[in-house]
């Protein structure tokens, strides 16, 4: 395992999260790190039932 020691500003969009799958948040050349899957968790959000 490594350390990254400098400092990455990302952007993601919160109004289509989905959107962010696949996206890479940072690439070296030999090691990526990517958005994978998205959980939606909203305990604001009014509960439909």
């Amino acid at each position: 395992m490594e350390t990254i020691e400098e400092h990455y500003s990302v952007m993601l969009d919160l109004s289509d999260p989905e959107s962010n799958i696949g996206k890479v948040l940072y690439d070296d050349g030999d090691h990526q790190i990517y958005v994978s899957g998205v959980i939606v968790d909203n305990p604001l959000q009014e509960k439909k039932g």
